[in-house]
């Protein structure tokens, strides 16, 4: 079994950051783990907010 690590923030939407891209590694058989280092309010057309979690939390 592949796994890949994704680093990166997490979209509200799902339209981008870790959540696209652990269905991208799903879609091509690979086992997708997580880190997420920021955390976003946003809709298709505008971000509201960026939460960046501490680096030593990460």
């Amino acid at each position: 079994m592949k796994i890949c690590l994704t680093i990166a923030g997490s979209d509200s939407i799902s339209g981008a950051g870790i959540q696209q891209d652990l269905k991208v590694f799903s879609a091509l058989g690979i086992y997708g783990t997580n880190v997420i280092t920021a955390v976003t309010a946003q809709n298709t057309s505008k971000i509201y907010s960026i939460k960046f979690l501490d680096a030593k939390f990460v």
